[in-house]
C-alpha cells in the first residue's frame, strides 16, 4: 500500500528516531544546506536561519526551551514555514540534510532523496522504465510563449568585460545569458555564419545506415526495428515550429553542439502497431530545446520550468537526446568582441576621413558678401569637413598614417576572421587565402573538411546509439544490449586507381583477401536475394578497362596493368642506382688524375698539373664516351622507365 505521510510527516518521524546530539546535528545540518544555497545565489542572505534557531531544529520541535531535548517529547505538528523562505525550500534544506548525515534512517522512512548529490550521497533512483513513458511533451506552450514574450536583444552594449561574466557564469552551470549571446552571435557575424553552415551541413547531407554487431536472428530483428524508428522519425523546433523534417534536420540542430557545446532534443516516443503482423513499432517526434532552458549546476543537464528559473527539473530517462560538442562559440565569442571593436574603429575612421576635406581660398574681406558666398559654396559641396580661409591664411593639415596599403582596423579584423575560420575549420578558407589568391590552400582544405566531418558524424552516432537505439530495443525487446546501431558514413575520398594497383599488387605477392574488405573498400555491397547480377567483360572487348593515353584492355593503363603504377617506381629506383654506379665507373681515370695533381706538395707544380687536366678535358671525356656503353644503357634506362612511370602516375592521378 503506497505510504499517504507527507513529506513534513516523514521529517518529523525522522526527528523522533533521532538522539538529541543527532537533532542538533540534523538542526546544524539543515542550517548549512540553506548557507550553501545563499553561496550558491540561490537565495538572498534572510533566508538562511540565525544560529539561535539551531537548538530548536527550525520548529520542528515544540516545548520550552532547554527542555524539549531531555524528554524527547514530539507534537506531530505541520512544520512552520518562518519567512522569507517558503515551505518547498525548508523541506529541501530538510531532505538535503537527512540523506548527508542520516542517510539509512532517511531512506527507512521514505524520504525523498535530493533532487541533486551532495558531498556524501548518491541519488538512488528506481529502475529505468521498461516501455515508453515519455509520450508528451514537457515543453509546454506557456512556457515557449513565457521566453517568446520576455525576449530580448543579449549582445546590446556588449564590452569584453561583459562577455567575460557571461562565461564565468556558464563555467558555474547557469546556461542562459552566455547561451543566449551565442545565438545572436552566430546569426549576425557573417564568418561565423558560414564557417558554421559548412561544418554543419557537412555532416546533414551524408548518408546513414543500421549496422549489426553481430549475425543472428536477434540483431536482425533489432536493425528492422532501429530502421524503422529512423525512417518514421520527425523533428521540429520548440520556437519555431516551422521547423519539421527527419533525420537530416534532426542531424544539424545535434550539430549545434559544436558550437554551443550543448543540444538537446526532447523525444517524445509514437507506439505503434503493425496492422499485418500486429507486432509492435517505435518512433519519435524530436523537440530540439534551446539551450538556455536549462541550467548545469550539478553536472547534469536540468529542465528549467519558467524563465528565470534556478532550479531545474531533473530530465527523465529515455525522454532526451542531449548531444556533448567541443564549444567552439567560447572562444569564438572572444573573437568577434574583438572583431566588433576593430569594426568600430574602422567605421569611425571611414567617417571621419573617408572623405578629403574641402578647402576654399578668397582675397575677400572676413564677413563681406563676396566671403558670404564662398563659405555658401563649399559649404553645398561638403557640409562637414570643409573650410574657407583668406589667400594669405596658412592652414597646416594633419594627414593620418597607415601602415602600408591597409590600415590597422582593417588587419586587426582580417586576424579575428582569419581566427574564426581557423576554429571551425582547422585551417583559413580558401577565400581567406593570403595575397588575395583564393585557390591557395584549397585541397588541404577540403581534406581539413572531411576529417572534420568524419569526426563530426562518429559524434552524433555516438550520441543517437546511446539516447535512442538503447532505448527503441529496451522496449521493444527488453534488453538493455542493443544488437544493432546507426552509423552515420562518414565522407570517403578513395584513390580508385592506387587502390586497385595496390590490391593486385598484394595478390600477385599472395597476400590473401577478403572480398568483404574489397566491397567495403569500394563502397560495394552484397546483393540481395532475387537481384540481377553483374557479369564479367567479355575478353577483348572494345573500352573495357580503357584510360587516359590508352589503347585499350593491354594498354599501360588498364585495370588489368595497374600494377605498373607500383613497378614503374620500382624499377625507376633500380635504374637510378645503376646510373650513379656506371657513372662513377666511367669517371675513374678523370677521378685517378685529380687526386695525383692534389698530391702534389709544390703549389706551382700543383696548379700546372690541374691545367694539363683542364686542357685535355674534352679529349678525356671524348674517351670516356665511346668506352662508356653501360652508362649509356643506364641513361636509356631512367629516361625510358621515368616517362613510363610518369606518364601511368599522371593518368592514375586524373583517373
Amino acid at each position: 500500500m503506497k505510504s499517504t505521510l507527507t513529506p513534513q510527516d516523514k521529517v518529523l518521524r525522522l526527528v523522533a528516531t533521532l538522539k538529541p546530539r543527532e537533532r542538533i546535528t540534523y538542526a546544524k545540518a539543515i542550517r548549512q544546506e540553506f548557507a550553501n544555497a545563499y553561496n550558491m545565489g540561490f537565495i538572498s542572505k534572510a533566508a538562511v536561519p540565525p544560529l539561535r534557531m539551531v537548538g530548536d531544529v527550525l520548529g520542528i520541535m515544540t516545548g520550552k526551551k532547554g527542555n524539549t531535548y531531555k524528554s524527547g517529547a514530539m507534537t506531530p505538528i505541520q512544520i512552520p514555514p518562518r519567512p522569507p523562505f517558503s515551505p518547498e525550500q525548508w523541506m529541501s534544506a530538510a531532505s538535503m540534510a537527512a540523506w548527508d548525515k542520516f542517510p539509512e534512517k532517511a531512506a527507512s522512512i521514505g524520504l525523498n532523496p535530493p533532487p541533486y548529490p551532495t558531498a556524501s550521497t548518491q541519488i538512488r533512483g528506481e529502475e529505468p522504465p521498461s516501455e515508453p513513458t515519455h509520450q508528451e511533451s514537457v515543453v509546454s506552450a506557456q512556457r515557449v510563449l513565457q521566453y517568446l514574450l520576455a525576449r530580448f536583444n543579449p549582445i546590446r552594449g556588449l564590452t569584453p568585460r561583459r562577455l567575460g561574466h557571461y562565461l564565468e557564469q556558464w563555467k558555474l552551470g547557469f546556461l542562459r545569458w552566455q547561451s543566449l549571446c551565442w545565438n545572436e552571435i552566430r546569426e549576425r557575424d557573417d564568418s561565423i555564419k558560414a564557417v558554421e553552415a559548412k561544418r554543419v551541413f557537412a555532416v546533414s547531407k551524408l548518408q546513414w545506415e543500421i549496422i549489426k554487431d553481430e549475425d543472428s536472428p536477434d540483431a536482425e530483428k533489432h536493425k528492422q526495428a532501429l530502421e524503422f524508428a529512423y525512417k518514421n522519425l520527425t523533428c521540429t523546433d520548440v520556437l519555431d515550429q516551422n521547423q519539421q523534417g527527419g533525420i537530416q534536420l534532426l542531424l544539424r540542430q545535434m550539430m549545434e553542439a559544436i558550437g554551443g557545446r550543448f543540444s538537446v532534443h526532447e523525444i517524445v516516443w509514437v507506439p505503434s502497431v503493425d496492422a499485418e503482423t500486429s507486432a509492435p513499432s517505435l518512433t519519435a517526434h524530436f523537440r530540439h530545446v534551446p539551450v538556455w532552458f536549462f541550467e548545469n549546476r550539478t553536472g547534469q543537464m536540468r529542465y528549467l520550468p519558467y524563465e528565470l528559473a534556478l532550479d531545474g527539473i531533473p530530465l527523465d530517462a529515455g525522454g532526451w537526446l542531449i548531444t556533448v560538442g567541443d564549444g567552439l562559440h567560447f572562444a569564438t565569442s572572444i573573437a568577434y568582441i574583438y572583431k566588433q571593436l576593430g569594426l568600430r574603429a574602422w567605421a569611425n575612421f571611414v567617417d571621419k576621413y573617408g572623405m578629403p576635406f574641402v578647402i576654399g581660398k578668397t582675397d575677400a574681406a572676413y564677413g563681406s558678401p563676396e566671403w558670404d558666398q564662398m563659405v555658401s559654396a563649399v559649404a553645398n559641396i561638403r557640409s562637414d569637413g570643409s573650410l574657407v580661409t583668406n589667400l594669405k591664411a596658412q592652414l597646416d593639415v594633419l594627414k593620418v598614417e597607415t601602415l602600408g596599403s591597409t590600415i590597422p582596423q582593417e588587419m586587426f579584423c582580417d586576424r579575428m576572421d582569419r581566427a574564426i575560420a581557423r576554429l571551425w575549420m582547422g585551417g583559413d578558407l580558401s577565400t581567406h587565402s593570403r595575397g588575395g589568391a583564393g585557390g591557395v590552400g584549397a585541397l588541404p582544405q577540403i581534406a581539413q573538411e572531411e576529417e572534420l566531418a568524419e569526426a563530426d558524424s562518429i559524434l552524433c552516432g555516438e550520441a543517437l546509439h546511446f539516447y535512442f537505439d538503447r532505448w527503441v530495443c529496451r522496449y521493444l525487446f527488453g534488453t538493455d544490449k542493443p544488437l544493432a546501431r546507426i552509423k552515420i558514413v562518414p565522407p570517403e575520398d578513395i584513390d580508385t586507381a592506387k587502390a586497385i594497383a595496390v590490391d593486385q599488387f598484394l595478390l600477385s605477392c599472395g597476400v590473401p583477401m577478403a572480398k568483404k574488405d574489397l566491397q567495403r573498400t569500394y563502397g560495394r555491397r552484397n546483393p540481395d536475394p532475387g537481384e540481377d547480377l553483374a557479369t564479367p567483360p567479355q575478353a577483348g572487348a572494345a573500352g573495357i578497362g580503357k584510360g587516359i593515353g590508352d589503347e585499350g584492355v593491354t594498354g599501360p593503363l588498364s585495370l588489368g596493368n595497374a600494377g605498373l603504377v607500383i613497378n614503374a617506381a620500382i624499377f625507376r629506383r633500380q635504374a637510378m642506382r645503376s646510373l650513379a654506379l656506371n657513372q662513377a665507373r666511367a669517371l675513374t681515370p678523370l677521378r685517378k688524375r685529380i687526386e695525383e695533381a692534389n698530391a702534389i706538395d709544390n703549389d706551382e707544380q700543383r696548379q700546372a698539373a690541374l691545367a694539363a687536366i683542364n686542357k685535355d678535358l674534352p679529349s678525356i671525356l671524348g674517351k670516356i664516351n665511346d668506352e662508356s656503353g653501360e652508362l649509356i644503357r643506364s641513361l636509356e634506362a631512367i629516361i625510358g622507365t621515368s616517362l613510363a612511370s610518369g606518364a601511368i602516375e599522371s593518368a592514375a592521378l586524373h583517373t
